[in-house]
């Protein structure tokens, strides 16, 4: 094991709910450290739907408008069976300032959310899998691993991802937003 770290929180997880966690904390005054195992923020774009809360929690952090103006405002969806429409919803008739829906793929919220997170000054730590936990008096240790990848084979390439270094993390607080398959919430 080589490094230690110290922090008051970490965030597992670099998708829409650990960066918006980690810029929560960052912006109440809480030191944050992000860790996902991935590459970068979602590779896929998956399809999004910002509803009204949704846009009024990223107002509290100056992100709504960013977000709309990245996406595709819907005022009014219409459901139809075959050529007959049999339900329609007004998202103009909400009350408050975000009486829409907005349409966003996931990597580019997840890149306006980075972005914001970059501004407070908290890195996300690409390619790092948390994979280790122990309570401590003070919190807990995690140990974490830097990954990186190793090709290898002539005349057929294969890349394997493979443990580059390894190091622990002392932290206050662990927030778990690690995805369905989620490697703390085991813990």
């Amino acid at each position: 094991m080589l490094g230690k770290r110290e922090t008051e929180g970490v965030v597992v997880g670099a998708g829409p709910v650990g960066l918006l966690a980690a810029i929560s904390l960052k912006t109440a005054g809480v030191d944050v450290q992000v860790y996902d195992a991935g590459q970068r923020t979602a590779a896929h774009s998956y399809a999004l739907v910002l509803h009204p809360a949704t846009l009024r929690l990223l107002e509290r952090f100056g992100l709504a408008a960013s977000c709309t103006d990245a996406g595709r405002v819907v005022t009014r969806l219409s459901v139809y069976e075959g050529a007959e429409r049999t339900a329609e919803l007004d998202f103009a008739r909400l009350s408050g300032p975000h009486a829409h829906v907005v349409v966003l793929p996931q990597a580019h919220l997840e890149s306006i959310l980075e972005a914001a997170l970059e501004k407070l000054g908290v890195k996300v730590h690409w390619d790092h899998r948390v994979q280790g936990l122990e309570p401590t008096a003070e919190g807990v240790k995690l140990t974490v691993a830097r990954l990186d990848k190793v090709s290898t084979g002539y005349p057929i390439a294969h890349t394997e991802v493979v443990v580059d270094k390894l190091f622990d993390v002392g932290a206050g607080y662990v927030l778990a937003a690690d995805g369905y398959d989620s490697f703390v919430r085991r813990r």
